[in-house]
């Protein structure tokens, strides 16, 4: 229960802090005030500065799988189970998402 709140924690600090921020200086470009797109372009600048500090910090935390590909020849489809990860098999493609480390 901790691991997937710190999970969602990364995710709206790294992830959708960025974001929003593009999306509010966006709005607030399109109006016609000066001193409100100053304080949104700084506003902007903090929310990337500290979804870097946050990322930094939250480093040992993963949202997203490891995906791993490798080109072999294989001929066939399959999709399997392994220790922690998903198998799937494609005609001369072998995809590995580890979704445990």
């Amino acid at each position: 229960m901790r691991n997937t709140f710190r999970k969602l924690v990364k995710f709206l600090l790294v992830g959708l802090q960025p974001v929003n921020a593009v999306l509010w200086i966006l709005f607030v470009l399109t109006s016609n005030s000066i001193g409100i797109g100053i304080t949104s372009v700084m506003l902007v600048i903090y929310a990337f500065v500290s979804s870097i500090a946050f990322y930094a910090m939250l480093d040992n935390i993963t949202i997203l799988p490891t995906v791993k590909i490798e080109y072999q020849p294989v001929i066939g489809l399959s999709l399997g189970l392994s220790d922690g990860a998903l198998i799937l098999i494609l005609p001369f493609c072998i995809i590995e998402i580890q979704y445990k480390k």
